[in-house]
């Protein structure tokens, strides 16, 4: 009896489990990183999601960040889809997440649009990258304000980080990420990639002639650290930093 009771124990705790995987259920982050199986991306749901993701897609490539592109209310998509026109954004992960999404729902579908709008965002990138001296700010276009905090080189969030994945993702052209661009593309982002690690390079904080870690912020000029919101003042900012430190060990 006891053997029964512990097998339907488990099955039950399987089928929550199972249940609790419906797309209505995940964070779009983890909806973009694979969360609900690699099958699902190939199905009629994920194509509509996409189709979602796609008509929203601002008109310089990329998209804004926190919004729950999966489980949009019909006010919230039509206000995505009016607001097409502004800023796209690349901090907590939008825009490569959707990127990712879209590799994920391409190689599964082979729908050409997918890839086509995968294509102006990674063109975006490597643009935004050329703006900044190898580094990228929240936002692109940058702010019309050449002091504002959002034209500034971004570790905070991780975001030179992430760039800097999707980046060397593309370029070596295996996974989600096979041809999803041409050789012309791929090297492009190696040289954006290239450029944002010396861009890191010249960020690293010098401490009194020993070289330490980053600030969330710094100026696209001289590389320095620099302030961000008017409680973000210059220094160094321990987790990203550990995050950056982390990715760079993994480089050859």
């Amino acid at each position: 009896m006891k053997k029964i009771f512990t097998v339907i124990l488990v099955a039950l705790a399987f089928a929550f489990s199972a249940k609790a995987a419906t797309l209505s259920s995940l964070a779009w982050a983890n909806v973009c990183s694979g969360g609900m199986g690699d099958d699902w991306y190939g199905t009629d749901e994920a194509m509509e999601v996409a189709d979602i993701v796609l008509s929203v897609q601002k008109n310089n490539g990329g998209w804004m960040k926190n919004d729950q592109l999966h489980k949009l209310t019909a006010s919230e998509l039509n206000a995505l889809q009016r607001s097409k026109g502004e800023h796209s954004c690349f901090d907590n992960y939008a825009t490569t997440q959707e990127m990712r999404f879209l590799a994920r729902v391409y190689q599964k579908t082979k729908v050409e649009k997918y890839r086509t709008a995968f294509q102006r965002a990674v063109n975006l990138i490597i643009t935004a990258g050329k703006g900044l001296n190898g580094g990228w700010g929240q936002y692109w276009p940058l702010s019309t304000d050449k002091y504002s905090y959002q034209n500034y080189i971004t570790f905070n969030d991780d975001l030179m980080t992430n760039m800097m994945k999707i980046l060397a993702d593309i370029a070596g052209n295996k996974g989600f990420f096979l041809d999803m661009v041409d050789e012309n593309v791929r090297e492009q982002c190696k040289a954006a990639y290239d450029n944002a690690l010396q861009c890191v390079i010249r960020c690293q904080v010098d401490d009194n002639g020993t070289k330490a870690a980053w600030c969330a912020q710094h100026d696209p000029n001289d590389f320095l650290p620099t302030e961000g919101r008017p409680h973000e003042l210059p220094s160094i900012s321990g987790s990203e930093s550990a995050t950056l430190l982390s990715y760079l060990m993994t480089i050859e």
